[in-house]
C-alpha cells in the first residue's frame, strides 16, 4: 500500500483502513522522502545501468533531465524511467539519441512541461490516476482555484491571484488557498509568489478543464494582466492568454501582439517580433473594426524587424503594404517614411537600381500632389531624398569618355541641402530617420563632404543606438571611421572601428556576419 502522507487528512477512507490495519494486521511503514541527485543517480543506474555504465557523460546527463524533470518525486521518476524502457525496446540507439538530444539542450527548455512531455508523464496513466483522484477529493471552491492557477502558469503573484481570485464572487479565496497549500498542490515562494509543487500536476489539472471552462479563465486572466501596472511589460504574455481565449479576443490579440513585437525589437528579438507583427497583420485583415493605427503600427515594426536581419523580401513587402496604406490614408508623412526606408535599405543591400527607381516613384508621388505649403515637413524631408538622387546619379554614372589627353577639370559635388539632419528629423520620427540620415552621410562622404557627412552619419549612430538599430549604428560607425582615416585620425579611425565591431556583436546570424565584414577589413588595416 503507498500513500501520500498528506493524503491522510483529505481521505476519510484511506484514514479508516490504515486505522484497521494497524489493529489486526502487522506491518512496517517506509517513509520514502524525494530523492536527492544522488539517490536518483543510483536508481537509473540499476534500472538501465547495461546501457549507460560505460558511458558516464551519458549516465550524468540523462540523470539530470530526469531529476530537474520530476524534482526527485520517486513516482515520477519510477514511471519516467519505465516509459523510457519500453521506448527503448527495438529501438535503442533511437531513443537515446532522442533522449540525450534534450538532455543536452535542457536549458533552452525553461518550462518543465516541455521535458515532462517528452518523457511521457504527463499521460501516464497511473500518474493521471493518481493526481485526478487527489483532484477530485478536493472541496469545489479550491478545485476551482486550481484550475485558475493552472490556467495563470508557473510562479505567479499573489496580487494577481487576488486580482482575477476575487471577481469571483462564489469562492473563499483565503480557505481555497490554505487548502492547496496544505495539500501541497501550490507552494509559497519568496516575494508573495506562488508556484505548483511540480509541474506535471499544472498539466494535468489543466487538460482536465473543459474547452469552454479554460478560454473563459484564460480571458479573466488576460484581462486581469491588461489591467495591471506590468501591462506594457509583458505584452507577449497578455496576448498569450487572449489568444488562448478564443476568436472572440482577436482584436486585442492583435493590439497585444504589436506591442509584444515592438518590445522585441529593443530586446534585439527580430525574428520573434517579425512573428508577433505577422500574426497581428493577419487578425487585423479580417476584423471589422478600425484597425487602421494597429496597421500602422504593426507594418513598421514588421519593416524594422526585417531591416535588422537584412531580409530584402520581407523589406520590400513591408514596406509596399505601408505605402498602399498611406495613400489610402493621404498621409504624406507616412508615405515618405515607408519610400524611405525601402529606397535606403536597397541601397545598403546592393540594389542600386531598384532603389533609384524607387526614388523617382515617390518623388512622382509628391510632384503630382498639390502642395499647398512647400515648407511642410514632407516637403523638406523630400529636398533631402531629392538631392540624394541627383548624388547618386553622379556617384553610380558611367565614366565618360576622355575627349583628349589631358584629364578633365575636377567638378565639385553641389552644395548640400541647408541643415540636412533638421530637415530629415522635422519629416520623419526619430525611429525611421535612422535610414535616410546614413545614406545621405554615406554619399556625402564618397563626395568628399566630410564635415556635413560627419555630421549626419553621428546624427544616424545617436538615433539608432538610441532606437534599438544595431545593424545600422554599426555600419554608421564604420563610415566614420573611415571619414577619420581620410582626415588622418589613424587612432580615432581604429576607436570608431572597434565601437562598429562592438555594436555587431549584438547581431546574430548572416545579418551580423554582413554587417561586420567592412569593420574587420578596416581594423585589420588600421
Amino acid at each position: 500500500l503507498a500513500f501520500r502522507s498528506g493524503e491522510v487528512v483529505e481521505n476519510e477512507a484511506l484514514e479508516t483502513l490504515l486505522h484497521t490495519l494497524r489493529r489486526t494486521d502487522p506491518h512496517v511503514p517506509y517513509h520514502i522522502e524525494r530523492f536527492d541527485r544522488r539517490e536518483a543517480n543510483d536508481l537509473v543506474e540499476a534500472l538501465l545501468g547495461p546501457q549507460l555504465i560505460e558511458e558516464p557523460q551519458r549516465l550524468e546527463q540523462l540523470v539530470a533531465l530526469l531529476y530537474e524533470t520530476t524534482q526527485g518525486n520517486p513516482l515520477f521518476l519510477t514511471e519516467a524511467l519505465r516509459a523510457l524502457q519500453e521506448r527503448s525496446a527495438g529501438i535503442v540507439e533511437q531513443a537515446w539519441q532522442e533522449l540525450l538530444s534534450l538532455a543536452e539542450k535542457r536549458s533552452a527548455y525553461p518550462a518543465d512541461e516541455l521535458r515532462a512531455d517528452h518523457l511521457g508523464l504527463v499521460k501516464n496513466p497511473r500518474v493521471q490516476e493518481i493526481i485526478l483522484e487527489r483532484l477530485r477529493r478536493l472541496p469545489p471552491p479550491a478545485r476551482n482555484l486550481l484550475h485558475l492557477c493552472a490556467v495563470i502558469g508557473r510562479d505567479f503573484s499573489l496580487d494577481l491571484l487576488e486580482q482575477i481570485a476575487l471577481a469571483d464572487p462564489t469562492g473563499d479565496l483565503v480557505t481555497a488557498l490554505e487548502i492547496l497549500l496544505q495539500r501541497n498542490f501550490l507552494v509559497e515562494r519568496a516575494d508573495d509568489r506562488i508556484d505548483f509543487s511540480h509541474q506535471i500536476a499544472r498539466q494535468v489539472a489543466y487538460e482536465h478543464m473543459s474547452v469552454l471552462q479554460r478560454r473563459r479563465l484564460h480571458l479573466r486572466v488576460a484581462d486581469a494582466l491588461a489591467a495591471s501596472r506590468r501591462a506594457l511589460e509583458i505584452p507577449g504574455e497578455i496576448a498569450f492568454h487572449y489568444r488562448q481565449s478564443g476568436s472572440s479576443a482577436n482584436e486585442r490579440i492583435a493590439q497585444y501582439s504589436v506591442l509584444a513585437g515592438e518590445r522585441l525589437l529593443h530586446t534585439y528579438g527580430f525574428q520573434q517580433a517579425v512573428d508577433y507583427f505577422n500574426e497581428a497583420l493577419s487578425l487585423l485583415a479580417t476584423e471589422h473594426v478600425d484597425s487602421v493605427i494597429w496597421r500602422r503600427r504593426a507594418l513598421q515594426g514588421l519593416g524594422l524587424a526585417y531591416e535588422s536581419l537584412f531580409d530584402p523580401v520581407g523589406v520590400t513587402n513591408t514596406y509596399r503594404q505601408l505605402q498602399h496604406l498611406a495613400r489610402a490614408q493621404g498621409d504624406r508623412r507616412l508615405l515618405l517614411t515607408a519610400y524611405s526606408h525601402q529606397t535606403s535599405m536597397l541601397s545598403l543591400l546592393g540594389q542600386q537600381r531598384e532603389s533609384n527607381e524607387l526614388l523617382l516613384e515617390l518623388l512622382d508621388a509628391f510632384a503630382s500632389t498639390a502642395m499647398s505649403d512647400e515648407s511642410t515637413s514632407a516637403a523638406q524631408g523630400a529636398l533631402v531624398l531629392r538631392d540624394l538622387f541627383r548624388r547618386r546619379q553622379a556617384i553610380y554614372r558611367p565614366d565618360a569618355q576622355l575627349g583628349s589627353e589631358h584629364w578633365t577639370a575636377y567638378q565639385p559635388p553641389a552644395a548640400t541641402v541647408s541643415e540636412p539632419v533638421e530637415a530629415i528629423l522635422s519629416a520623419l520620427e526619430p525611429v525611421h530617420a535612422v535610414l535616410p540620415l546614413f545614406e545621405y552621410g554615406w554619399a556625402l562622404l564618397v563626395q568628399g563632404q566630410l564635415p556635413p557627412a560627419v555630421r549626419c552619419l553621428e546624427a544616424a549612430v545617436e538615433l539608432a543606438r538610441e532606437t534599438d538599430q544595431p545593424s545600422v549604428a554599426g555600419i554608421a560607425y564604420h563610415l566614420l571611421a573611415v571619414a577619420a582615416r581620410i582626415g588622418g585620425d589613424l587612432e580615432q579611425c581604429y576607436r570608431l572601428n572597434e565601437q562598429s565591431l562592438a555594436m555587431n556583436r549584438r547581431l546574430q546570424g548572416p545579418a551580423g556576419e554582413l554587417v561586420s565584414l567592412w569593420p574587420r577589413i578596416g581594423s585589420g588595416f588600421a
